[in-house]
């Protein structure tokens, strides 16, 4: 298994606020500078596919297949020979949040995948996650 996880608390924030960002899949581009767009047609809950747009890439379709309102979901992208993991959690901690995102790609093909896709994402979760947090104080 291939797997990178970051994690930090945050002052000032509730969890139900960060979620109702994450819910916003539609509006990911204003915290994911790595995107050009992300389009979810139906409800954010555990079976629901959306399509995300890499900035020079071409567009995958992830499920989302692990759904806790305001504590975590988890969205899952198949590549051939191998699923790529997106976990995002948020939890109450210290007058504020934990936030935490782990990237885990399981299969035979798991290395192939975290040196072409996984690793260019995890180098990106710290500025993903302040952008995120930023977005959150400003709302």
């Amino acid at each position: 298994m291939w797997e990178r996880s970051y994690s930090k608390v945050f002052q000032g924030l509730k969890p139900e606020e960060i979620y109702a960002i994450w819910i916003d899949i539609n509006n990911w581009h204003l915290w994911n500078q790595g995107i050009e767009f992300c389009k979810l047609d139906q409800p954010f809950a555990i079976g629901s596919i959306f399509t995300l747009k890499p900035l020079g890439m071409k567009a995958v379709k992830i499920e989302l297949v692990e759904v806790i309102e305001n504590t975590k979901f988890t969205d899952c992208t198949t590549f051939p020979g191998a699923k790529m993991y997106g976990m995002h959690e948020v939890h109450a901690e210290d007058g504020g949040v934990r936030l935490t995102t782990t990237m885990t790609i399981t299969g035979p093909l798991r290395y192939l995948w975290g040196k072409l896709v996984g690793q260019k994402i995890a180098v990106k979760n710290a500025q993903q996650t302040e952008n995120l947090v930023a977005l959150a104080r400003r709302k």
